[in-house]
């Protein structure tokens, strides 16, 4: 794609400069002889992202026959079971609320109270609340996922790191085999660090832990779920990415 912008002078195009700033970090990133790669210049590369969301959005939302066709076989989903998908995608855009009287609104009206609210962020710390039902007897972490540069240069640290699955052994020789996203599995560290006194009270009570988020803030919640099993597994401990 940045190869097809090149031809047509995509350094003429005035750019966000957010977008600029990202690309300037990843040729930072990158060893300095592949970080021109074809004589590409960071313009071009900008406008090549440009071009490849704007290009993918289009085909998702055009080729109906190509959706049904990348689905096909799967089983029909029930309206209990969509009703239950979109009150969890309720909880995960909440995360992206950052006014406290804004955020209590919205989670009243779901039976749900705040314990933490954490708008703010930096890199590999992203915003989070911790909200509890009564009724439903449940405790839930939803992450933000991506929304500024901080939250950008998290999604960029994605340097494989070792990953140790729940119940494996660390010096098992399998354990080399599974890796994940540096920034996110930093991330779900530090999540965890923040919430894991918060989530041992309301599951000392009685209460089910979940965990999800959006974008970045799934990845975060999956990973944090992973880290957290061997401890949550039996009370029900549940992700929504």
């Amino acid at each position: 794609a940045a190869q097809q912008a090149s031809k047509y002078g995509a350094a003429t195009f005035l750019l966000r400069k957010d977008i600029q700033d990202i690309v300037s970090v990843l040729t930072k990133v990158v060893e300095d002889e592949s970080a021109n790669i074809a004589g590409l210049t960071m313009e071009d590369l900008t406008f090549g992202f440009y071009y490849l969301l704007a290009t993918t959005r289009g085909e998702w939302g055009q080729d109906q026959a190509a959706i049904e066709a990348e689905h096909k076989g799967c089983g029909d989903v029930t309206d209990s079971e969509l009703a239950r998908v979109q009150w969890m995608h309720n909880l995960a855009t909440w995360a992206y609320v950052e006014d406290l009287v804004d955020l209590q609104q919205l989670v009243h009206h779901q039976g749900f109270e705040i314990i933490v609210c954490t708008p703010g962020n930096a890199k590999s710390r992203p915003a989070f609340h911790v909200l509890a039902h009564q009724q439903l007897k449940l405790v839930v972490v939803t992450v933000r996922g991506t929304k500024d540069f901080k939250d950008v240069l998290s999604d960029l640290d994605c340097k494989p790191t070792p990953f140790t699955m729940p119940g494996q052994s660390t010096s098992s020789s399998s354990s080399s085999e599974h890796y994940a996203h540096e920034g996110m599995n930093d991330a779900a560290d530090w999540l965890i660090s923040e919430t894991i006194e918060i989530l041992r009270l309301f599951v000392g009570s009685g209460f089910a832990p979940v965990l999800t988020g959006h974008s970045l803030g799934g990845g975060v919640a999956t990973l944090a779920t992973a880290k957290l099993a061997p401890e949550f597994g039996k009370a029900g401990l549940r992700c929504y990415g």
